[in-house]
């Protein structure tokens, strides 16, 4: 496992299996057509609540970071830092540090963690990192099963 990912752009997605491909598909020019691979699809499936048979359009292209590309889905071109930050979750990510230029790094370590910590929080003059914030994930914090939470009366998940 790595101690960190970093995500500047829609550029760096295929490694969540998400590959952006044009913003032309959109009529109204506000959503970008992706390919996904299939980690890719069980993230977005996953982020928007979908029941796993659910359909997605035909993919474009073959690939996505050369995992077979699997379908196709149109994704607001705002959406990324809270698709990131849901994918470094389900990554298991101790933290998302949302960096003041609009990069999200995803921290695994807590070493790592500290020192993201220490510098964003430290005394610093540099005005640049007061755009930053360290979101830390809290899973675990209820009953769960996958990324929903359990109705502790019934035990449904859905």
């Amino acid at each position: 496992m790595k101690d960190s990912i970093t995500i500047h752009n829609w550029n760096d997605m295929p490694q969540l299996g998400i590959n952006a491909l044009t913003g032309e598909s959109c009529a109204f020019g506000m959503r970008l057509l992706c390919d996904l691979n299939e980690h890719g699809r069980e993230l977005i499936r996953d982020w928007l609540g979908l029941p796993v048979d659910c359909a997605f359009a035909d993919n474009w292209n073959s690939q996505v970071d050369n995992l077979p590309a699997v379908g196709s889905v149109m994704l607001h071109r705002d959406s990324l830092p809270q698709i990131v930050e849901f994918a470094f979750c389900r990554m298991g990510a101790l933290a998302t540090i949302a960096c003041g230029d609009g990069t999200l790094i995803g921290v695994f370590t807590e070493d790592l963690l500290k020192k993201y910590e220490d510098y964003v929080y430290g005394k610093t003059c540099d005005p640049n990192v007061r755009a930053w914030a360290i979101r830390r994930n809290v899973k675990g914090a209820h009953p769960a099963v996958g990324s929903r939470n359990v109705h502790q009366f019934s035990g449904r998940s859905e």
